[in-house]
């Protein structure tokens, strides 16, 4: 079974090293630069599963990650949103707060491949071992 993982970032060095990333851990990968030109009305809502794990940029221009993750929440998502990780380089505390109440992992730019990789490893035991459906009622 081949994960599919979303990534967002607006930087494309950083987009491309992720894709190599986890390409090299047999990852399917879909990448974007612009979350705006993402259609937030994934195919979860028609009952399909979109992908398996979600990573991010927060600080993208137009729409935050954490923005795009609610908008994927709202929308019906069943399958990304799962397994979130957020990454930036200059955190608040106020989107702090935000990507720990939604779950997501938290990762500083620049991030420890290491931590990225340990993360993934437990997406991968979450995933095969069956449905983790999370519900988001208010954010």
């Amino acid at each position: 079974m081949s994960l599919m993982v979303f990534v967002f970032d607006d930087e494309e060095d950083i987009r491309d090293v992720l894709t190599l990333f986890l390409q090299e851990r047999g990852y399917k990968v879909k990448t974007f630069s612009d979350p705006l030109g993402f259609n937030t009305r994934c195919s979860c809502s028609q009952g399909e599963r979109c992908g398996d794990i979600l990573i991010t940029d927060q600080n993208m221009p137009g729409l935050t990650g954490l923005e795009l993750i609610k908008q994927l929440i709202r929308n019906g998502c069943r399958g990304i949103v799962r397994h979130m990780a957020v990454i930036s380089g200059s955190w608040t505390e106020e989107a702090l707060r935000e990507a720990k109440k939604l779950g997501c992992k938290i990762l500083n730019k620049p991030f420890n491949i290491e931590e990225l990789y340990n993360w993934l490893d437990e997406c991968e035991k979450s995933i095969l071992s069956g449905p983790n459906e999370q519900v988001f009622t208010n954010f």
